[in-house]
């Protein structure tokens, strides 16, 4: 995965990838992350989003990868919110705010790990498994690009790939099936660098609360001459793992 919250793919995965890791007490957690090529690039992270309370933070130095040969930490990142609210009839006013941490880990190869940190005295921890890139998808086709045959393979050996729009074309139709082991979660198609969590006139957006094995759907007018991302996230059914999809559709 890219740096987190860049563009569509991170808003899809943001779904499915993102937790709030447990206490030691519990179970440790377990997360499956697929590299998105079959080339490590050097520049894969991977990030885990903690909501916070006003008052606590990470204990920067308590964060550690057990297997530095698989991931490495490489970063620990605040952002929060303020919020008050008055109260005309009481004539009171409260206020509080909470915050996130995000964490971010360099890929180095396929393999496992425990992620752990401390918020206070407690330790929390996460197994992750670092799974070799699969092509997730077996047949996917939208209407007039690729001249409305399927482009399956273009993903082959990248989650990322490029496909031609012959023509504007009124109601578009995207057709995809899934292979064998993964089902389709989440479809986003947007022009330009507009996204959204709705369709509208521009984007298409689907969130499927159960994953389908294979979806048929109209995503709207498309236009020649306009630059298209379309952005298809399956979910692995033995594991949970995800992997995003991401065509630039011209």
């Amino acid at each position: 995965m890219k740096k987190m919250f860049k563009k569509l793919s991170v808003i899809a995965l943001a779904f499915t990838m993102l937790f709030t890791a447990i206490p030691a007490s519990a179970a440790t957690s377990t997360e499956y992350y697929y590299l998105p090529s079959k080339t490590l690039s050097g520049s894969e992270y991977y990030d885990m989003l903690v909501t916070l309370d006003s008052t606590n933070k990470i204990t920067a130095s308590s964060v550690k990868s057990s297997s530095t040969s698989v991931a490495t930490r490489y970063s620990l990142y605040y952002s929060g919110i303020k919020y008050s609210n008055t109260s005309y009839e009481s004539s009171s006013t409260s206020s509080d705010s909470y915050g996130f941490a995000t964490i971010s880990f360099k890929i180095k190869k396929t393999g496992s790990t425990t992620i752990s940190y401390k918020i206070g005295s407690t330790t929390y921890k996460t197994k992750l498994y670092v799974k070799a890139y699969t092509n997730p998808v077996s047949s996917i086709t939208l209407t007039n690009v690729n001249s409305s045959k399927t482009f399956a393979t273009k993903t082959k050996s990248s989650a990322s790939a490029s496909a031609t729009l012959k023509k504007t074309t009124a109601n578009a139709k995207l057709k995809i099936s899934a292979k064998s082991g993964w089902k389709v979660q989440i479809i986003q198609l947007y022009y330009s660098n507009y996204t959204s969590s709705t369709s509208t006139s521009t984007s298409y957006y689907r969130y499927y609360n159960t994953p389908k094995s294979s979806v048929s759907v109209a995503v709207g007018r498309l236009t020649k001459g306009r630059t298209y991302t379309l952005a298809v996230t399956y979910v692995n059914t033995s594991n949970g793992g995800t992997i995003t999809t991401n065509y630039t559709i011209s």
